[in-house]
């Protein structure tokens, strides 16, 4: 053979090798390629997690009006001071008021007020806009003309109890025009020495300790009150 013939064989040898090394590259790379995709489906899937509650709902525990009556005069607008208590002890305003009888009573869910149209008595309802089974009424009393609270007068003015006893104590108001307002709230000057709970024209005081405490009947008016002065002994 030539030279040249050798030469040509030996390319020929030379490109099969090469051919031959080439068929398992392109198996590997095929491999890897499946591999990462598989990986990039399984990185496209989130993991579950612990869901986040946004609005963070609160749970109401009642609805309040204070006072459960009072009086107003027709044609006068009045602020309704209502609130929603909730379980964990906060309180907001959210509630929708409701007249029984919009014929005596008309109600403002913008500003929270009522006003008289003809004299009468009716009941509004404070609804809470949270939950809607919870509400309060009030009584409310539409009078012509201004009706203010006058005088304000409790019995008995003082009186002794032991440790553990209780009393009972009466306070009226009467308005202006003559009526008598049933819009009273007690307190006490010192609730370890006498507590007292009451609604309307009505309060019992308990004795707690020995020590004297002042009762107060107070009106819708903060200027209207009366006092009670409550002493407290040990017993024998």
């Amino acid at each position: 053979m030539t030279k040249k013939t050798f030469a040509r064989l030996g390319a020929l040898a030379a490109l099969a090798t090469l051919s031959a090394c080439m068929v398992p590259m392109a198996g590997n790379v095929s491999g890897n390629n499946v591999n990462l995709s598989g990986q990039g489906g399984q990185s496209a899937t989130p993991s579950a997690g612990p869901s986040t509650n946004t609005n963070n709902n609160k749970v109401v525990k009642e609805v309040q009006v204070t006072p459960g009556s009072f009086v107003v005069t027709k044609g006068v607008a009045k602020k309704v001071s209502a609130n929603v208590i909730y379980t964990d002890g906060t309180r907001d305003s959210n509630v929708t008021l409701a007249s029984s009888d919009d014929t005596i009573l008309s109600v403002n869910n913008t500003n929270g007020t009522i006003s008289g149209l003809k004299e009468g008595i009716t009941t509004i309802e404070a609804i809470s806009t949270v939950d809607n089974s919870k509400k309060a009424t009030a009584t409310v009393t539409v009078k012509s003309g201004e009706v203010t609270e006058g005088v304000a007068t409790i019995d008995p003015a003082e009186v002794e109890i032991m440790v553990g006893d209780t009393t009972t104590l009466d306070a009226s108001i009467k308005n202006s025009d003559g009526s008598v307002s049933t819009s009273i709230t007690w307190t006490s000057s010192n609730t370890s020495v006498a507590a007292v709970t009451g609604t309307g024209g009505s309060a019992t005081v308990i004795g707690k300790t020995p020590g004297t405490a002042t009762i107060t009947a107070q009106g819708a008016d903060s200027t209207v009150k009366a006092k009670s002065t409550v002493k407290v002994v040990a017993k024998q």
